[in-house]
């Protein structure tokens, strides 16, 4: 289920009534909440790998196919260490006729200070384990892997951070670790950038994020450190054959940045987005997009995306249209799924709203892609707590949108030539309704023919009406059925604002 909240100027908006056919958005049991997965996929199917409970620690691969049917399953169990893919959204991937996962384990059962890196070579049919080999790494407590890429036929990269205790107080201090594999996990070369802060300091850079550009380099970018104030995003470039590192440099913004996403432009440069706090206490994000040089210089920036929201992006791809696509979870009381693309040129799209069912409950996106026919697949969580008979339930969620941030085929929303504007704020009250309601502009609007559509949870039209606003508030009645609509609002042919209305 999908609301799309309009954030700039949409020329020529239009909507097929006929033929329209909800895309994937299925949910399948687990007991437990998921909000860190790996997902990969082949021309048939998506491969999801996850941890399983909080209990028994297990690490749960799972094949589906692309109507959304479980067709395989895998579980390792580790009886005396516990898994965890920790952040590592990018480290599972189906090269060669084999599936490939990197994942961190605990073998004593504790914290960072032993970790190791499991490398896992899968069969396709999730039968079972072709090869596994343990990394770790001579003079660091602990290796915790966070993004992985295939970087040749025979070749792949893993990143994320060492770990070693530092000064009297035995500081944990965490050091960028990029390192190179062949395919049968022998180690070719590895490479660790220590942090550079005060041994007080603890932390330091994690790698989630690796980019191969077309001059012999590796870019990797992240976050620098997981508590201390003010939060930072880097990028850091290395050399592909040697892994001998090239720079590293931190990007602070106005607030602090909560993590930082690179893609490559093909042209030398590298696009990115920044999750960028608009206030001291940390309370909002925007996201500024923007282009870097290969040596780390940034050509050009701009914020996009809401005020007054909480949420994080949690990666960046290149879509096959030449545009970018980004995708994570935001807070509105619950968590919600949400998507945003915008052009090479730094021009907005489009940013949709996603959750599986009832508005703004616990809908989670952890991971996505785009798949070979433009739509995107989205892999998360899903939390069912309303309304539910046998108490709460936990289950993980798979999500498919298009290329224009549907959720059903032939919603046809043409965005084109596109200019930012302010949405229009407003509210609907009572909501939920009994048929009656208003709808309140939080500032005054100009005089006017004002256009109302309501659309099934289907995206199917079921009222249109124009209405004249004479000041901050419209008086409306419709005998629709009960049930979740959204109501969409235009004037002069552009889309103004939605905003979902329950009837009961």
């Amino acid at each position: 289920m999908k609301i799309l909240f309009p954030l700039f100027l949409v020329l020529g908006f239009g909507l097929q009534i006929s033929g329209q056919t909800p895309y994937l958005n299925k949910r399948y049991e687990r007991n437990t909440i998921l909000d860190i997965a790996s997902l990969a996929m082949d021309s048939k199917s998506y491969y999801i790998g996850s941890n399983l409970n909080t209990n028994v620690k297990h690490y749960h691969y799972t094949k589906i196919d692309f109507l959304g049917n479980v067709t395989d399953t895998l579980d390792i169990i580790f009886n005396d260490t516990i898994t965890r893919i920790s952040n590592c959204k990018e480290c599972l991937q189906v090269h060669k006729g084999r599936l490939y996962n990197m994942y961190t384990n605990f073998p004593k059962r504790t914290s960072n200070d032993s970790t190791t890196i499991v490398l896992s070579k899968i069969q396709l049919n999730l039968k079972d384990t072709a090869e596994t080999k343990v990394f770790t790494l001579s003079g660091y407590q602990g290796v915790t892997v966070e993004a992985s890429r295939i970087d040749s036929d025979s070749t792949f990269l893993i990143s994320g951070f060492a770990g070693r205790f530092v000064g009297a107080n035995l500081q944990f201090k965490y050091d960028l670790l990029l390192a190179k594999f062949d395919t049968s996990f022998n180690l070719i070369w590895v490479t660790t950038l220590p942090d550079n802060t005060p041994n007080n300091v603890p932390f330091g850079p994690i790698g989630g994020n690796i980019i191969l550009d077309n001059y012999g380099g590796v870019l990797v970018s992240g976050s620098p450190f997981v508590e201390p104030s003010p939060k930072m995003g880097f990028a850091a470039r290395f050399n592909a054959k040697t892994g001998a590192p090239y720079w590293y440099k931190e990007f602070k913004g106005d607030h602090g940045l909560g993590g930082m996403y690179c893609a490559n432009r093909d042209d030398g440069t590298y696009q990115f987005v920044q999750n960028w706090y608009t206030d001291s206490i940390s309370s909002f994000i925007r996201f500024n997009i923007g282009v870097m040089d290969t040596l780390g210089n940034i050509l050009s920036q701009k914020l996009i995306g809401e005020n007054n929201r909480y949420q994080f992006c949690l990666g960046l791809i290149a879509t096959l249209d030449g545009g970018y696509y980004a995708a994570g979870t935001g807070i509105n009381g619950d968590r919600y799924g949400f998507g945003f693309k915008f052009s090479s040129q730094q021009d907005s799209l489009w940013q949709g709203y996603y959750w599986h069912d009832d508005p703004w409950e616990f809908s989670w996106i952890a991971t996505f892609q785009q798949k070979p026919d433009s739509n995107f697949i989205h892999f998360g969580s899903h939390f069912d707590y309303r309304n539910v008979p046998n108490g709460p339930k936990f289950y993980s969620w798979l999500l498919e949108t298009d290329n224009h941030g549907c959720d059903t085929s032939g919603c046809n929303l043409s965005r084109e030539d596109l200019q930012e504007i302010k949405r229009l704020e407003f509210s609907i009250y009572p909501n939920p309704s009994h048929g009656t309601f208003q709808i309140k502009f939080q500032d005054q609007q100009s005089q006017g023919y004002y256009q109302l559509e309501i659309l099934d949870m289907l995206g199917r039209k079921v009222s249109e009406e124009a209405y004249w606003l004479e000041d901050m508030r419209l008086e409306l009645n419709t005998d629709l059925p009960l049930g979740v609509y959204n109501v969409i609002l235009s004037k002069d042919g552009n889309l103004l604002g939605s905003k979902k209305l329950v009837l009961e």
